[in-house]
């Protein structure tokens, strides 16, 4: 297998190139591109020995994607080049992906929602929050501030019972 460390760090290197588009620009960083672009050619050419070739297609995607980027900064300028800046930076991260499918990882798993809350969770809020304005209104009417408290712990109690 091509060393994951090298395709990790090219990867990362282009990765963050992508993050600053303006830079496309500048001389410097269009030849550490090229370097960058030459390191893919090695590795996707490395990838073809494995099974599969899910990896070596995507690592030769992200260098044909990165080619054209550069010809189009160099040839026709910035605003062409940022015209392929979400097709390259795509083609990166399908190459990473495929790395992390060729090494057995799974890509990580999006975020689970929060799970609902049970039936009585919320039957115990409502009958809280219902008890507790009944214990609120009796104690305001009856001038009674233990009931009052009691109707707004109750209250809060059904705020704990189901959080908002």
């Amino acid at each position: 297998m091509p060393a994951t460390g090298e395709i990790d760090r090219t990867l990362s290197q282009l990765e963050a190139l992508a993050l600053e588009p303006s830079g496309l620009g500048d001389e410097e960083t269009l030849a550490t591109l090229r370097r960058l672009q030459h390191r893919l050619h090695r590795a996707s050419e490395d990838a073809y020995a494995l099974p599969g070739r899910e990896l070596a297609v995507a690592l030769a995607a992200a260098r044909d994607a990165t080619a054209e980027l550069v010809d189009a900064a160099v040839a026709e300028g910035l605003d062409a080049a940022a015209l392929r800046l979400h097709a390259w930076r795509g083609a990166l991260d399908r190459a990473r992906l495929a790395r992390l499918r060729a090494e057995g990882a799974s890509p990580p798993k999006p975020a689970r929602a929060p799970e609902r809350p049970r039936l009585h969770a919320t039957s115990i809020a409502v009958v809280l929050a219902l008890a507790g304005a009944a214990l609120l209104a009796a104690g305001a009417g009856l001038d009674e501030w233990p009931l009052w408290a009691a109707g707004i712990l109750a209250v809060c109690g059904s705020l704990l019972a189901y959080p908002p």
